[in-house]
Formats: C-alpha cells, structure tokens, sequence
C-alpha cells in the first residue's frame, strides 16, 4: 500500500504576517540542536508553530518539516510521510527507503528493518547537519508503534540529524529518561514560550501600531501568564487597543473560551473533562484534596492517576510546589473552566464549593475559604463562614485581613451574628470609629440578652467596655467588663473572654484610681494568656502592667514588664511593637536618670 504526498503536509508553512521575532528563543533553540532530540511542549495557542516557522528562516542549516494531523496515526503513512519530509530538503535521499515501504504491501511492518533503511538511506545521501520538525505530534503521540521509531531512531541516527517534536502533550518515549542521561534530550515548555512584557510591547506595536506603556504590558503578562492566544483572543487584556482585536476575533465567530473548549476540553475523554471542569473549583489542588471534596475517583483510576494524566497532556496545568504535589490551572483555563461548571451544573457546583469552603475552614485555610465563598457568591454564607473565622483571626494578628472582608460584607449580616459583630467592634474601635463603635453595641445589645447566649453577650459588653474607656466613661466600661467576667466565670470554658473581661477591668479601674485592684486584674489576663500561649495578647498585657508601674512610680517593676514584652514580641517578630517598646524603655531611662 502506498500514499499519495500531500506537499502542504511537507513543505516549510509560510512566514506569518505580523510575526514578531524572538530572539531570546531562537537563541534558546539554537542551543537545543546541539541535542539529537529538541521537545517543545506546550499547551494549544502558545505560539509553538509560529516559533519553528520564524526559527527556520534565521537559520543557516536546512529545515525539514512535517505538519502531522490523526490520519498519520496509521505507521505506514506516517513513515511515508517522514521519508517525504526529509526528501522535499535532501532529493537525493529516499531511494532505499521509498522503495522498502512501496514493496510492503499488507504484510506487518517490520519496523526495524525499516529504521535500519532509512538510517542507512541518509547516512549515505545527506551529510550536513540538518533539523527535522514533527508539528503537532500530540495528535498521534498514543500510537505505540509511532513511538517506538521515534524511540529508536533518536538515538540510532548520525549526528547530523536533530529531531525537533513540538507537541501539546509531554512525550511517551520509553526511552527518555535514558536519553535525558545521556545529555541526547533538551526542550523548551510554556514557561520559556510565555511572552515577556516587552515581547508584549513589540507585538502590539506591529499588531495595533501603538505603544503600550511597560505598566500595561506587565499586568497583561500577569493577567494571561505570557500566553499568546490568550493575549489576542481576550477582548479586556488592555483598556483600549486590544479591545479591537477582541472586537475582530467575535465578529469572525472566534471567543477565547469557545478556543479553549474546541482545541482543549472537548478533546478529552467524559471522564477527564468531568474532572477538569470540577477540579477547576478547587483552585490548587493535590490527591488528598480531591479526596476530601471531590469524593471517590472513577473506577480504576486514583486522583494521582488522573493529576498525572493532566500534567502529562501538559492541559494548561503546572505544579505550585517543589515536590510538585499541587498543581493549579493557567489562570485564563481556570477561569473558562470554572465558568463551564458552573453553567453546565450549577447546583452541583454549588455543593461542591460549600463543601470546599468546609475544607479549608477544618485546615484553617482562610484565604483559600474565603476565596472559595466568593466563588459562590452567596452573601449569607460568606457571613457565616467569616463568623467561624473571625476569632482565629484576631487571636493570630490577623484584623487587617478580616477587616476587609467585613468591609465588603452586608452590614445587616454582621449585625445578625453575634460572634462576628464583636470582632467588627474591635476593628471600629483600632480604627478610632469609637463612637459609631459604641451605637452598634448599644443597639445590638438592647436584644441580645433576650437570644440566650451568654457567651457572645459576654464579648459584646466587653467590646462596650473598651468604647466607653476611651470615651472616658470609666464607670460604664467597668460594669460592663465586670458582668462580661461574671459570664466567662459561668462559662468556664470560655476563658479567653475571662481574660479579655480581667484586663478591661484593670485598664478602667487604673483610670478611676484604684491601681491596687487594676494591676491584680491585669496580672490575671496575663496568667490566663500565658497558659492559652496568646504571646501577642499577653504583651499587650505586659505593656498596659509596665505603664501602670511607671505611673505608680514602680520603675523597677515597670522595667520587668517591659522586659517580658520585649521577649514575647521579640518571639513573634513584630518589629512595629518592638520599636515602640523600645521608646517606652527610653522614657523610663529618662525618669530613672539613666541617661
């Protein structure tokens, strides 16, 4: 059996126009051909044919090319076509080997009789050092004959001849790690083809035939990773400019995610594509998240099994981590895939992010939670996911973090939760909104002792106490903190609202005069945050027992404590509150004469 040529298949494509050249990568595979086999993988639209196209006419050795497409899954016409590659650079080889595959017939091909011919064959007839392109090679990468001669004939050819594969997908080659050894193997990946930001200024340049500012070509390259396709297809990858060509692209019926569903998703099996599309949810992700959230793996397979697959397809997934564990998508593919989702099934996207958000509140993963609850977009349980968080929050330091996102929250919904209310009234109170503070607690306490929950009425009226403090309303702040302490003694489990009533005490009784009875509340909140190892509250405590010494006239005593808060906050890092602490230390040299 024999095949009629089709030359497209065979001859070099033509330049493209607006081509914009690389050196850096034409540098890069220049390097490459110094290696029997160069590999360039990356997933759909990063630029791999225009690249090899441009790198054949800069440089000076032939270049032969073969264009592949599914029929050359059939071996017989893919070593037709090999053999034709070759002979449209070389017409002086092919004679042995076009004649071996025309008198085959139907008979089983006897591969190794065939490299061995056509080794032979451009041994003898091609002399010069030469490279020869295989384009698109993901398309026939599952044929295991293709890749045995693949296999074979890398590392049997002269070293003349340098194979360039350039594929969607990682290669199979049985013998590649064996290669890679023997220095014989060296590629390029969607990391080194991504487009730098002013490759991204060059392009618009001959594209648009306008400038693009370097802080404009730095957010695209952020927003699209440096993918190519991305680039053009998206019609928001710039405030004006590109916006036309996003504008060309849907009037030619062309979309990005329309792109990415013809040339990636729709190219994989059910099985793949449902895990792609609901792994997407999960933003990074390893085998035992997938476990936790996406529940059993389909039938003879294991989350590892099918991470695995999608690295090795190379489908517009990458590893986040040095051991390689966690992987995420390209941004632009997560984002279509999300999409995707959530149209096809919304309600089981719907389960599977509050089972998400689950998760990472167990791991007190917060950002990730938090991100996952955005996904969703349902206020109410965003609420009741910040209402769980918010004390880990605060008792790690972290109020700046959950002070945005109850920024963006409905106020009606913090108000209606007790727990996250009390949080959102430190944060008023460290703001200096102290009064605006003081009529939400008063409003939300007029019902709260009616709801029965003695512990969050407790962190209410501690909050209390601290407004009317610094509005010098000591009397009130006391009360309050007094029947705050009154809960957290009934509520012994709750002792860090014990600690938190004990040190408002001490603040408001030091302001009413009795320094006595201020500084043994005191040195009680730090006991209790001493036995929780709340470094950073029982340093503040620390510091509010150095400046009742320094006003008692008890330097020495004052110089302890400082000394103890310098250790906590030196432990925990905080080099604002060490800074300040160290000024304290200074005024207390001052008033001792220690100059």
């Amino acid at each position: 059996m024999s095949y009629t040529i089709t030359r497209t298949k065979v001859i070099l494509p033509r330049r493209p126009r607006g081509l914009v050249h690389r050196q850096r990568l034409i540098n890069m595979l220049d390097d490459l051909l110094d290696y029997r086999l160069a590999l360039i993988a990356a997933p759909a639209g990063y630029g791999k044919t225009t690249l090899l196209v441009d790198f054949a006419g800069q440089v000076e050795y032939p270049v032969c090319w073969l264009a592949l497409d599914p029929l050359d899954t059939d071996l017989l016409r893919f070593i037709t076509y090999f053999v034709a590659a070759i002979h449209e650079q070389f017409p002086t080889f092919g004679g042995p080997s076009r004649s071996l595959i025309s008198n085959m017939g139907s008979a089983p091909i006897d591969l190794e009789r065939v490299l061995r011919t056509l080794i032979n064959d451009l041994y003898e007839h091609v002399s010069e050092h030469f490279a020869l392109v295989l384009d698109d090679f993901h398309l026939i990468d599952h044929c295991p004959d293709i890749n045995h001669f693949i296999n074979r004939f890398v590392q049997e050819v002269d070293e003349n001849c340098h194979l360039v594969i350039a594929s969607r997908s990682l290669l199979s080659l049985t013998d590649l790690p064996l290669m890679i050894g023997r220095s014989q193997v060296k590629g390029l990946s969607f990391e080194e083809l991504a487009f730098h930001p002013d490759e991204i200024q060059t392009l618009y340049q001959i594209k648009y035939h306008r400038e693009m500012s370097p802080q404009d070509a730095d957010a695209i390259a952020r927003e699209t990773e440096g993918w190519i396709t991305g680039l053009l297809l998206t019609a928001e990858t710039a405030r004006e400019g590109l916006t036309g060509q996003g504008q060309a692209a849907r009037a030619a019926g062309i979309d990005l995610y329309d792109y990415l569903a013809s040339q990636v998703l729709d190219q994989q099996s059910p099985e793949m594509q449902d895990f792609m599309l609901r792994s997407s949810l999960l933003g990074e992700f390893n085998a035992p998240l997938c476990q936790e959230t996406l529940g059993e793996p389909p039938a003879d397979k294991s989350w590892e099994d099918l991470i695995g697959e999608l690295l090795q397809k190379n489908l517009f997934i990458q590893p986040v981590d040095d051991g390689g564990t966690w992987t995420r998508y390209h941004h632009l593919f997560g984002d279509f895939l999300r999409q995707r989702c959530q149209e096809t099934d919304p309600e089981g996207a719907r389960g599977l992010l509050a089972t998400l958000i689950e998760a990472f509140t167990r791991r007190g993963w917060w950002e990730k939670a938090y991100e996952a609850c955005q996904n969703l977009g349902e206020e109410t349980i965003t609420a009741d996911f910040l209402e769980q968080a918010s004390t880990p929050l605060a008792h790690s330091g972290r109020l700046k973090l959950l002070a945005s996102w109850l920024d963006e929250l409905d106020l009606d919904l913090i108000n209606n939760r007790s727990r996250l209310l009390a949080q959102y009234a430190g944060i008023l109170i460290t703001r200096g909104d102290t009064q605006h503070c003081l009529q939400t607690l008063n409003q939300a306490l007029e019902g709260q002792s009616q709801r029965g929950t003695p512990v969050l009425l407790g962190l209410l009226l501690v909050r209390r106490a601290s407004c009317h403090r610094i509005l010098g309303n000591y009397q009130e702040g006391l009360d309050d903190a007094l029947r705050a302490l009154e809960i957290g003694v009934e509520e012994q489990q709750d002792e860090i609202l014990a600690a938190e009533s004990e040190r408002e005490i001490g603040l408001n009784q030091h302001r009413l005069g009795d320094s006595q009875e201020a500084k043994t509340h005191l040195e009680l909140s730090r006991k209790i945050y001493l036995e929780k190892k709340d470094q950073k509250n029982a340093a503040i405590v620390e510091m509010d027992l150095g400046s009742l010494a320094i006003n008692s006239g008890n330097f020495k005593e004052a110089r302890e404590y400082y000394q103890q808060a310098f250790l906590l906050w030196e432990e925990l890092g905080n080099l604002t509150q060490l800074v300040g602490l160290c000024n304290n230390l200074g005024v207390l040299d001052h008033l001792t004469g220690d100059y």
